[in-house]
């Protein structure tokens, strides 16, 4: 588990070779908060050694524009196009005002064990990534233990806009009567 909060100056997470990172393979909790200079979080490839990460949860970082940031001589990274979370099962995504989309290259994401999503305050998202998002079907809560059913991220997101309507957010309320089952993600909304 790895958590930053109130980390103004910090500019980047990682370095641009995440070879050097020990112990990347094993994160399983990620969350950062509150670092007002960050507009990235990884690169493509440090995004791809992440193999164990089970939750992300990003909040409150004003200049962030993207999660997986482009190459800065537009090429991309990864050669077979295709991102892989293989244990990812929550994103959270709270209070990032210029966030445009969580990739903005042309990558394909593949995130077969994510549960649930949480796009709240996020006015500048009108899509998740301009590649194909593959993922099973997920719950987006709208309110307390209300919610839908969706199946694509980039699809939803684009509806949403269309029709000019908030995200779909869950509320903190929304793990009442459910503790047991989401008692390890007790700590992301102290």
């Amino acid at each position: 588990m790895m958590e930053l909060d109130g980390l103004p100056q910090l500019t980047c997470l990682w370095n641009k070779d995440p070879h050097g990172i020990l112990g990347l393979q094993i994160l399983q909790y990620l969350t950062i908060k509150k670092c007002s200079l960050l507009r990235n979080l990884f690169t493509c490839s440090t995004a791809m050694a992440l193999q164990q990460l089970k939750v992300l949860y990003l909040e409150s970082c004003p200049v962030m524009e993207e999660v997986i940031a482009t190459t800065e001589d537009g090429l991309k990274e990864v050669i077979d196009d295709v991102i892989e979370f293989p244990k990812l099962e929550w994103l959270i995504l709270k209070d990032l005002p210029n966030l445009n989309s969580f990739c903005n290259a042309n990558y394909n994401f593949n995130l077969p064990s994510l549960q649930r999503v949480v796009l709240k305050r996020c006015p500048k998202m009108h899509n998740f990534s301009f590649g194909q998002v593959r993922m099973s079907q997920i719950f987006v809560s709208t309110r307390g233990n209300e919610g839908l059913q969706i199946k694509d991220l980039n699809k939803y997101l684009e509806e949403r806009l269309l029709k000019g309507e908030e995200y779909a957010t869950m509320d903190e309320n929304d793990y009442h009567g459910n503790e047991e089952q989401f008692s390890y993600l007790g700590w992301l909304y102290e």
